[in-house]
């Protein structure tokens, strides 16, 4: 009867927390024949504005990638709450999500810049119901199948660059315009000699540069193939999947071409080359001095912020070693602090935006600090950085995106969950004094500081250009207009604006006369020049000159005269750059114009939550088992349902998992579980749970806290009811991993679980500890863990060993194990079209285990080679073959292990 009580006590306290602050604020919808737009009532004009959107370019995409069967409807999610920048279409289940915050990387207003390409997505994925295998792949396991057949036979470069291209020639923008997209294949290919098509498409994680982006080689890639073999190859190509000859994506394209990719990526290649070295060759160049040095072999990039003297502070970019704010002086470097990846990224990707302010006192940034109960809720908070004193978080609750500052306060960009946009003044302290209107969908960017006021670009309205705004954020005055091109990193002098511009296809220093508006290029670098600071008393610009190492620091004599100087080039002179996928422009489909409003209607979250999407049947020796799973499309409930029978105990098993995240945050879960021991006895189970993850970030690190408790009752056979009260909580923290680390630089893991018996007072108590940190080198790392057990009970916490056994001995048990781990390089080679081998990793291990009042202790080797399969970049398989020399029996265990996409 206490078991009881206890139950109902946890599950209705659970309910009224969760109960307890229900969002305000309903979901709507608007159904439209091919999906079903989901938003918060708040936003419902920009929802409508959305559909428009999406309908036109749906229907452009189905002219170009026609499909068997009509398309079946989505369900498309805008998280207006959501404080980053994405989207994403996606099976398990079947939907897409879109998050608020703009990015201007392409030059498109950010939910235009989804709806084409995330609506290729859409497309590509219903081409899969066009193909018989993807058919039988989906009847036998629904969605779990269509996700496998994707994975196997279609590869990253495909889907990403296909809807690059599509961005590109449906839009009057688009990455493809953008001549930032491609720095990195770009300047790498015009140094060093390409690599291989297997090697370009997935990398080894130790490459020339840090990230071999899909996108970018994917643009280029569908570009050249549907311009040299019909803009609808890859429509005919994929009818060819899954059956002979073309069963696989190469052979698909073979079958079309007669070439395979290999071949075609050769050619690709060789031509895109020959283009940007004739490019390069027309270029007369303008000397710089340099101000910076490479170190060490890896890509790295330093980026100008402010000046003091001599001295260049600047943000530093190390694939090795991870983000930092760093002093430069004769060409030394002297790091600060650490910088979050997601405030570095604005600098290393295609945006190239100006994401810290600072002067000789402190540097300031935007950051994305996440909700800490509530996933998709994130806030902009300002952060500082001041030397001795360390970060301090300004604001609280704040959706900022970018920030300069000046000595009385600081000057940031707003954009809130309603797509509203504004600048506002704040004061030294962070609290908002001002504020001015911009276009709605706008956002600003680039904010520097002038003698009088604000300089900065605003992107993502029809009013795009440089302006100017007053100290008193009252007058506003549109220093230059857009003019097919990209702006970024404004600054004035007396007597000019000076910007970058993307115009000729290479991203160069412009100078715009304040008094009659004529426009010159200043400087002629090979592959771009970026965040130019005007040094007034040197009269000189410094800024970030790219090459093949990343980008290095230079200067350039300005003499902030009146006249331009010999050697500027007149805007009118310039060439233009070609578009490459020039060729697929097509006229857009015409719609007829929408003569009422769309119809709107509530979306019952709670109707929806019953969604299952995938199943499967296994068969496990004599026990046979069918299973589905159903997650809603607001991510609230997850429910897998499994049944099955036991052959040899003649018996019914049957286990329900469910986890529903509540309205405030915390997740109730119950299970309910029959299955057998190893003697065939049935064992019936049933647990309610109430957790709570708790996310945090502090600069460069990340924590997470993660409170549960649960109570479980249990009966074996015909035994009496036993029950349980369960606790745990979890610490974890870990440092932004640099992408050619193996490992986080620093990373730590404390839990504590425990189990009390409520009919014996029995109380079992474990203690799991691990550290992880950085080796000699970037490519080591050592793991260091301990597990610590306090057993009363003949039900361990601790989870098996493959050296020491069971870890079921009353009393205290302790775990412990040491790794040195160290990863070989870059391996890039392909194992025919199957497997491709990435790199392999050699390990020290110390094992050992202290139970029943004695020691066992194992020394070992682990050799891991990483893999990719079918030529795609998820399909990671990691074979691990371990030996280990036993020490107080001086016995030997080898032992082997697979591990596919991370499970």
């Amino acid at each position: 009867m206490r078991t009881i009580k206890l139950v109902l006590v946890l599950f209705f306290a659970a309910q009224c927390f969760g109960a307890s602050s229900a969002s305000t604020e309903p979901w709507q919808q608007i159904q439209q024949a091919q999906f079903t737009l989901i938003f918060q009532a708040a936003i419902a004009p920009e929802a409508e504005r959305v559909a428009d959107a999406l309908n036109q370019y749906l229907a452009n995409h189905l002219s170009e990638m026609p499909l068997d069967r009509p398309l079946r409807p989505i369900p498309l999610v805008l998280y207006s709450s959501a404080h980053s920048a994405g989207g994403n279409v996606g099976f398990r289940p079947y939907r897409s999500n879109w998050y608020n915050k703009p990015a201007p990387f392409s030059g498109l207003e950010w939910y235009d810049a989804l709806a084409v390409h995330e609506g290729r997505h859409l497309v590509q994925f219903n081409q899969l119901y066009d193909i018989p295998l993807a058919r039988a792949a989906n009847f036998a396991a629904g969605e779990a199948g269509l996700a496998l057949f994707s994975l196997a036979f279609m590869p990253s470069w495909f889907l990403e660059g296909d809807a690059v291209v599509a961005e590109t020639t449906q839009t009057q923008a688009g990455r493809g315009r953008v001549a930032a997209f491609d720095l990195w294949l770009r300047t790498d290919a015009l140094h060093h000699p390409a690599y291989s098509y297997d090697r370009a498409m997935l990398g080894t994680g130790f490459d020339r540069v840090p990230y071999l982006s899909p996108y970018v080689l994917g643009y280029f890639f569908t570009a050249y193939l549907r311009s040299e073999y019909g803009s609808d190859l890859f429509d005919r190509s994929l009818r060819h999947l899954g059956s002979w000859p073309g069963f696989n994506f190469n052979g698909a394209i073979r079958a079309e071409t007669g070439q395979n990719l290999t071949e075609h990526y050769r050619m690709m290649m060789t031509g895109l080359t020959g283009q940007w070295q004739q490019q390069l060759s027309d270029m007369s160049l303008t000397p710089v001095t340099p101000l910076s040095r490479f170190q060490g072999e890896q890509w790295q990039s330093l980026y100008p912020l402010g000046l003091q003297d001599d001295v260049v502070i600047a943000a530093q970019v190390d694939a090795a070693d991870g983000n930092f704010l760093v002093a430069v002086e004769a060409q030394q470097v002297t790091r600060l602090t650490s910088i979050p990846s997601d405030v570095a990224r604005s600098f290393s990707s295609g945006s190239k935006t100006r994401a810290i302010s600072s002067n000789p006192v402190r540097s300031c940034w935007i950051a994305e600090v996440p909700n800490s109960r509530k996933p998709l809720m994130e806030t902009g908070e300002l952060v500082c950085w001041r030397q001795g004193e360390g970060l301090h978080q300004l604001t609280r609750g704040e959706k900022l995106t970018s920030v300069a500052q000046a000595p009385d306060g600081f000057v940031a960009h707003r954009f809130t969950a309603n797509r509203s946009s504004e600048l506002v003044l704040l004061g030294p302290a962070g609290r908002q004094q001002l504020s001015f209107r911009l276009p709605t969908h706008s956002l600003a960017y680039d904010i520097t500081p002038i003698a009088n006021g604000w300089v900065f670009v605003l992107s993502g309205s029809d009013r795009d250009g440089i302006y100017s705004i007053d100290a008193s954020l009252s007058q506003l005055v549109r220093l230059k207009a857009t003019d097919h091109e990209v702006l970024r990193s404004p600054l004035v002098t007396d007597n000019w604006l000076v910007y970058q511009s993307d115009r000729t296809g290479i991203d160069q220093l412009m100078a715009r006369s304040r008094s009659n508006g004529n426009e010159y290029q200043i400087a002629s670098r090979p592959f771009g020049s970026y965040y130019p600071i005007w040094d007034p008393l040197k009269q000189r610009l410094v800024f970030a000159d790219y090459t093949a190492q990343g980008q290095q620091l230079v200067s350039l004599p300005f003499i902030d005269a009146l006249a331009p100087a010999p050697n500027w080039l007149p805007i009118a002179a310039l060439p233009e750059q070609p578009l490459y996928a020039q060729a697929l422009i097509r006229p857009p489909v015409v719609l007829p114009v929408r003569s009422e409003p769309f119809e709107r209607s509530d979306y019952s979250v709670a109707q929806q939550l019953w969604n299952p999407h995938s199943w499967w049947v296994s068969l496990d020796n004599a026990l046979l088992m069918g299973t589905v799973q159903s997650d809603d499309v607001l991510a609230k409930l997850s429910l897998s349902a499994a049944a099955g029978y036991h052959l040899d105990a003649q018996d019914w098993l049957a286990r329900v998992n469910a986890r529903y995240r509540t309205e405030p945050g915390p997740t109730l879960s119950l299970v309910l579980d029959k299955h057998l021991l190893t003697n065939l006895a049935p064992i019936r189970s049933a647990q309610i749970g109430l957790s709570q993850t708790l996310n945090l970030r502090h600069g460069a690190y990340r924590a997470q806290w993660l409170p549960a408790l649960g109570l479980q009752v249990t009966q074996v056979q015909d035994a009496a009811l036993t029950s349980a009260l369960l606790g745990q909580l979890k610490f974890s923290l870990a440092q932004d991993q640099p992408p050619q680390a193996i490992a986080t630089p620093l990373a730590i893991v404390q839990g504590f679980s425990s189990q009390w018996g409520l009919n014996d007072a029995q109380l079992d108590v474990l203690s799991h500890s691990g550290l992880t940190v950085r080796g000699l080198t970037s490519r080591q790392a050592v793991n260091v863990s301990l597990d610590v057990q306090a057993l009363q009970s003949g039900t361990p916490l601790l989870l098996d060993s493959r050296l020491f056994g069971a870890a079921d001995a009353l009393g205290l048990t302790l775990r412990s194990g040491l790794d040195y781990r160290m990863n070989l390089g870059g391996v890039g080679q392909p194992l025919t079209s199957l497997a491709y081998w990435r790199n392999t990793e050699l390990a020290l291990n110390g094992r050992a285990q202290y139970s029943d009042d004695a020691w066992q202790t194992a020394l070992g080797v682990t050799l891991q080679p990483s893999l990719n399969l079918l030529r795609n970049t998820n399909l990671i398989l990691n074979p691990s073959l371990a030996y280990y020399h036993l020490l107080q029996d001086d016995s030997i265990q080898v032992q082997f292990s697979l591990t596919l996409a991370g499970f």
